[in-house]
């Protein structure tokens, strides 16, 4: 490569803990073969400063199925602030469950971490003056806890957020 010495020395970017949300997932629509559409009505949010808000309709995930075991994200939510402010958050990621966790999944069972490989990057926008610093930020989160929605209880998706520092 032009111009990079194998010396060089990189400076990586490192994480900080954002906050922790969840929303609440309805059984999924089976739109197509490989496509599902989950409806997240609800859920909350609470930061490391302590803020914390609602996830509010209209909010959702148009999931494509890639593998009967792996997924690819496509989320759009709507987060109330309770301070009032509005948040939009959108973000893409992948999802590639083990084995066990595929059985999990398949029987409504409660997966964790060790389920599954799921991380995504939020992007943030806002016009309340408190968060316009999401704006600009770059975020991962990667999925801690999914319990898939049955007929007679709904489910939810839960996610830890970090920040990228430079």
């Amino acid at each position: 490569m032009i111009g990079i010495s194998k010396a060089q020395e990189v400076n990586s970017p490192t994480l900080s803990y954002a906050m922790t949300y969840q929303a609440d997932l309805l059984p999924p629509q089976v739109v197509a073969p490989n496509r599902l559409v989950w409806d997240a009505p609800s859920g909350w949010v609470k930061s490391v400063d302590e803020s914390t808000g609602k996830i509010i309709e209209p909010s959702g995930d148009w999931m494509t199925v890639t593998a009967p075991d792996g997924f690819s994200l496509d989320v759009r939510a709507s987060i109330l602030m309770d301070d009032g402010a509005q948040i939009y958050v959108e973000y893409k990621g992948r999802d590639k469950l083990t084995e066990q966790g595929l059985a999990k999944m398949q029987a409504a069972e409660l997966l964790t971490s060790e389920d599954f490989y799921f991380i995504t990057s939020p992007t943030v926008m806002t016009i309340a003056e408190k968060y316009l610093w999401m704006n600009d930020s770059t975020f991962v989160s990667k999925g801690v806890a999914f319990q898939p929605p049955t007929a007679e209880k709904m489910g939810y998706v839960r996610y830890d957020v970090c920040l990228v520092n430079m």
